[in-house]
């Protein structure tokens, strides 16, 4: 009996030591041994009902995916350890480490205040430089650290661990790699997921719409022309800036959507100008991602067909950062485009990057002055010079020249001296609906010039 006493007893701490280590290992990191985020959390809400000052450092390491690449699996797990070593020693009983998720820590600290934070987490970036040894290579580290403070930023557990989160996210952005919450950020978050999640539906239920900005021709009168933008009138928020939504579209995948609704609408619009007799050219722009859909100019041409609306009333803006980023594949398409009809033009031209060497292998039509060369155009300066030179040089490489941003009589009379072909700006009108569009047509029934003098 004794001896089975014995055994029982062994049997019982040899399962309550199983379950302490179970119990250990669900509320902590197997990698570093510091708490997980469940832990964290349960820490942070007892310190919420303790005291009266917490502050929170959400820190992420940049660039950990290639390190661990680098150096291997086990390099990248020792310097994980590292990290969370140096972060403990730093803190030394101020506050307490935890690692919720992969290459990301999270700091807590009581009765400090967001001031007292900011400091810690510069001793802390600082300390995380100094370069970590494996292998006989070394490993120099940097992060970007979020800041948050109970009760400033809010007072649950989970909301303030994911605001701090948020802000580290943010501060990635920032030249400091440090970011305090903005209490404001969550509407303005909230607000960006909502307009990306409506904007791929936004032509279905009617709330895209296009304005026109006439274009004025120079020498001759010719054609009505016009640059084709576009708006969204949000059923709850109403009208969205195309600086807002225009971003959010490239960066969620929604630009090939909202071109190809933009290229029909305008199509559509043409044909319907033509049954009335009034004869229109349109440019619109066309971003990176449309250049590099290769059925873009087959899709083109079948809206042009079934609407009976010739390729020549068609212009594509292209921005020299769009032909930039792939060179080869943005010449072939525009090849295609250029022999179907369709007109070309570089649009903003001489803020980007491209060379005379690569414009002259352009198929393109003619070369689209930036606004901020025009807008302050006056006679002997910079501008002048830059937008001068530049019309000279479309008409050597026998390119049409476009000015955009004019908004004054005086800029107007120097590219008018200077031989540029086209104008467009606030000075000949704002962009208008399409029945405003037609009233100005209706209005320019005496040339435009003398129309403008």
């Amino acid at each position: 009996f004794g001896r089975l006493a014995q055994v029982l007893e062994e049997m019982r701490q040899g399962i309550a030591e199983r379950e302490q280590r179970l119990n250990h290992n669900a509320l902590h990191d197997a990698l570093t041994g510091l708490p997980n985020r469940i832990l964290a959390e349960e820490r942070l809400r007892v310190f919420i009902a303790t005291q009266s000052q917490v502050s929170l450092l959400y820190l992420g390491l940049d660039g950990f995916q290639a390190i661990n690449e680098s150096a291997g699996v086990a390099g990248g797990d020792r310097i994980l350890r590292m990290v969370a070593e140096r972060a403990q020693v730093l803190l030394a009983g101020r506050g307490c480490v935890s690692r919720p998720v992969g290459d990301e820590f999270l700091v807590q600290f009581c009765r400090v205040g967001l001031e007292g934070a900011v400091g810690l987490a510069e001793q802390l970036r600082l300390s995380l430089a100094e370069p970590i040894e494996w292998e006989g290579q070394l490993y120099r580290l940097s992060c970007r650290i979020g800041v948050v403070e109970y009760p400033r930023h809010g007072d649950d557990p989970t909301q303030l661990i994911e605001r701090a989160r948020s802000a580290m996210l943010d501060a990635g952005q920032l030249p400091d790699r440090l970011r305090v919450y903005d209490e404001g950020r969550d509407a303005a978050q909230q607000r960006r997921l909502q307009l990306v999640h409506d904007l791929p539906l936004a032509g279905e239920r009617g709330e895209l719409m296009l304005v026109f900005q006439p274009k004025v021709a120079l020498q001759g009168n010719g054609p009505h022309q016009a640059e084709v933008l576009l708006r969204w009138r949000h059923a709850e928020l109403g009208m969205v800036s195309p600086g807002e939504f225009i971003p959010l579209a490239e960066r969620s995948g929604s630009m090939a959507g909202l071109t190809r609704w933009v290229i029909q609408a305008a199509i559509r619009q043409l044909a319907l100008w033509q049954t009335q007799g009034r004869e229109v050219k349109v440019s619109l722009n066309v971003s990176a991602v449309d250049l590099a859909d290769a059925r873009l100019p087959e899709r083109v041409m079948g809206w042009l067909d079934d609407a009976g609306v010739s390729a020549r009333q068609l212009t594509f803006e292209i921005t020299e950062s769009a032909i930039m980023a792939d060179p080869e594949a943005a010449i072939a398409l525009l090849t295609r485009l250029s022999v179907l009809g369709i007109r070309l033009s570089v649009d903003d031209y001489g803020t980007g990057q491209a060379s005379l060497a690569h414009l002259k292998r352009l198929p393109v039509d003619e070369l689209k002055i930036d606004q901020s060369f025009v807008k302050e155009l006056a006679p002997g300066n910079d501008d002048a010079v830059i937008v001068r030179s530049t019309i000279e040089m479309g008409h050597n490489l026998g390119l049409e020249v476009v000015a955009e941003g004019v908004e004054e009589a005086r800029a107007l009379a120097l590219l008018r001296s200077w031989g540029c072909d086209v104008i467009q700006g606030y000075y000949i009108s704002r962009p208008v609906p399409a029945v405003e569009f037609e009233a100005w047509m209706e209005r320019q029934s005496q040339p435009v010039l003398e129309a403008l003098s």
